[in-house]
């Protein structure tokens, strides 16, 4: 059975699991704790050295990344090639919304989000600001092209790019003005399967560690 390390609180994490729930894939949840150190501990380094997660073990073939292995797993079980299609055109847009997603959307946030926990910013730069506003930017010139990340169906870059952006939207709102488009998807991705026990509860997760760490939160 299929070892998933998570912790909810993290993006890249609630991208995996709306993979695995959405490929019915049998799992064993194996929580490590985002914020309290436990990637950190020498057990969990032999797992991944890099001290992030989610980590998957599928029967000693450990993976990192989310969207490798999100690939991994949507090549590999059935109903994968809805969620990563196989035609070359198609999926090489997916490809390309994903890396929009690790190259521009999570640094931003990774970046601000340790300068809360290791700094104790108490509230968002300006150049965070304009590093934010570009994201949302680059997300909102994608959906002209469909109603998902990618086009008109529902893939794995949907699971990253949605993630990630409901977590920046904590420190800072997308403009409903501004961004129609990407207001309105944000709107839909409520509606997906499982968004109320993946996406709600990590979103939470996060404002609460803000809370303890006196950032003040927008209204």
């Amino acid at each position: 059975m299929l070892k998933f390390y998570y912790d909810l609180a993290s993006p890249p994490v609630r991208a995996v699991y709306f993979t695995i729930k959405h490929l019915n894939i049998p799992v064993e949840m194996i929580n490590v704790k985002l914020f309290q150190g436990e990637l950190r501990t020498k057990e969990y380094l032999k797992i991944n050295p890099l001290g992030r997660i989610p980590v998957v073990d599928d029967g000693g073939i450990i993976l990192t990344d989310s969207h490798a292995i999100n690939i991994y797993l949507s090549t590999k079980f059935e109903g994968g090639d809805k969620l990563y299609p196989s035609d070359i055109v198609r999926r090489a847009i997916v490809n390309q919304r994903l890396f929009f997603d690790t190259g521009e959307l999570f640094p931003s946030l990774r970046h601000l989000t340790k300068k809360v926990a290791l700094k104790h910013s108490t509230g968002i730069d300006e150049e965070s600001l304009e590093i934010f506003d570009q994201g949302y930017k680059g997300a909102e010139n994608y959906l002209q092209n469909g109603k998902f990340i990618a086009g008109d169906d529902l893939t794995i870059a949907d699971f990253s790019v949605a993630s990630t952006i409901a977590s920046l939207n904590i420190y800072v709102p997308v403009n409903k003005e501004k961004y129609p488009l990407l207001t309105a998807y944000l709107e839909r991705a409520k509606k997906w399967p499982h968004y109320d026990t993946i996406m709600e509860p990590g979103i939470e997760m996060s404002r609460k560690f803000l809370k303890i760490m006196n950032f003040a939160l927008p209204e």
